[in-house]
């Protein structure tokens, strides 16, 4: 509930997305002040739609510059059944007093490394008032425009096209562009080449190789994705299995970063209940979807090269079956590129107990041990770097022997022209 206390200016509110700065004092239902932006002589600055609690994202986006209001929030819009210890308790209902001071569209970094590589440079025209926007798997329409960077070349212009959030698109650029939006929302965002279309560029479109390009997106529609917790077992069975088939799919096709997210989706569902499982549910869980998930986030990162968490999943996989085949090979092909050649070792070893006939584990396994191999184990690396070293100063030893017989060759050719001299001056 919200009630004005002092009317704000114009008529014009901020959207999803708009950088808000306000005062503020929270109570309990009591009384008791737990927070206050007024007492640390400090405004308040945050985005509509992320990192605050819900109730302050609807409230704010009803706000007009130099509003005042009360807004009640109960817990569902506030800290729900956890709260917020020690100072605000479980289910608790609280009241706020807010002022809008200001607020502004700021530029968003929409990449994870922040590396500037897709930027929201501003809302073009606003969206639907909500919080809401699509989420990873969120079937979606919208409508592209691609130009120069500069905006004085158009490249593209698209009329309705549908894709799946996750699913592969033509640049990187695209889903980090609609999961920023709203419905209805147009946006203007500067893309580097490398979220683009990279070193090929796009001949049919007439765009050049390495072009930092403006996307103009405007997102028609989405369909929110059913949460996980609005699912019963079955459903949530299911769908993390057909996830975990998408993955592997993705595998076989070369995209194991798209696999990785997939399979990671699928152990999602499953994530906060699966202590809580017993009997048939628990197994079905365990390997169904997280020993199969596990072992192929473990392949792909080998495949990726990123050997730490391509062992860390292996042993998650082992945690479930120890004795697993897939998890002991590689969970050895890890630690083998990790230098780890006796633990290693030991991982083939294991397997092989498991499955006698697997020749590739059985050569890997001599790798580790074999005595003609000086890369592999701890003691075969040391002789191989005094090989190395040694190598290197014999090397260094031959130069300087070359030089010093290059300079006596000189030393002789000069003494022999100076007893030449001599031998004139006296003759």
């Amino acid at each position: 509930m919200k009630v004005i206390i002092k009317q704000g200016e114009g008529e014009e509110t901020p959207e999803v997305g708009t950088k808000c700065k306000v005062h503020y004092v929270g109570t309990l239902l009591d009384g008791t002040k737990f927070d206050s932006s007024r007492d640390r002589g400090d405004p308040f600055s945050f985005t509509i739609g992320q990192g605050v609690i819900k109730g302050w994202s609807k409230c704010a986006a009803t706000m007009k510059k130099g509003e005042i209001c009360k807004v009640t929030l109960t817990p569902e819009y506030a800290y729900g059944a956890a709260g917020s210890p020690p100072k605000i308790p479980a289910n608790a209902t609280l009241v706020f007093e807010i002022e809008m001071i200001s607020w502004g569209y700021e530029e968003q970094d929409l990449t994870k490394k922040k590396n500037g590589g897709v930027i929201k440079k501003k809302v073009i025209a606003a969206g639907e008032k909500t919080w809401q926007k699509p989420t990873y798997e969120a079937p979606v329409t919208y409508k592209l425009k691609i130009s120069s960077i500069d905006g004085a070349t158009t490249y593209y212009t698209s009329e309705s096209l549908s894709t799946v959030i996750g699913e592969l698109q033509e640049t990187k650029a695209i889903a980090k562009c609609l999961k920023s939006m709203a419905k209805k929302e147009k946006g203007l965002f500067a893309v580097k080449s490398q979220y683009a279309f990279g070193e090929a560029g796009k001949p049919e479109y007439g765009i050049p190789p390495n072009a930092d390009l403006l996307f103009e997106v405007e997102l028609e529609d989405f369909e929110k994705v059913k949460e996980d917790w609005n699912l019963s077992f079955e459903e949530k069975r299911d769908a993390s299995i057909k996830r975990k088939n998408e993955g592997n799919d993705l595998f076989q096709k070369g995209h194991y970063k798209q696999a990785i997210k997939k399979y990671e989706r699928s152990l999602k569902s499953f994530e906060y209940e699966s202590s809580k499982l017993e009997g048939e549910k628990k197994k079905t869980v365990d390997h169904e979807i997280k020993l199969p998930c596990y072992l192929n986030i473990a392949a792909c990162n080998l495949k990726l090269k990123k050997t730490r968490a391509a062992l860390t999943n292996a042993n998650k996989a082992l945690e479930i079956d120890s004795r697993n085949v897939k998890g002991l090979w590689r969970q050895g092909l890890a630690l083998q590129d990790d230098g780890e050649w006796d633990k290693a070792k030991k991982s083939f070893t294991t397997a092989l107990e498991v499955d006698p006939g697997k020749k590739k584990i059985r050569r890997k396994e001599r790798d580790c041990q074999g005595e003609g191999l000086a890369s592999c184990g701890k003691r075969g690396k040391r002789r191989r770097d005094r090989r190395e070293a040694n190598s290197s100063n014999v090397l260094e030893n031959k130069a300087v022997q070359a030089s010093l017989k290059k300079l006596k060759a000189i030393i002789l050719q000069y003494e022999k022209k100076q007893q030449a001299a001599y031998k004139n001056m006296f003759a």
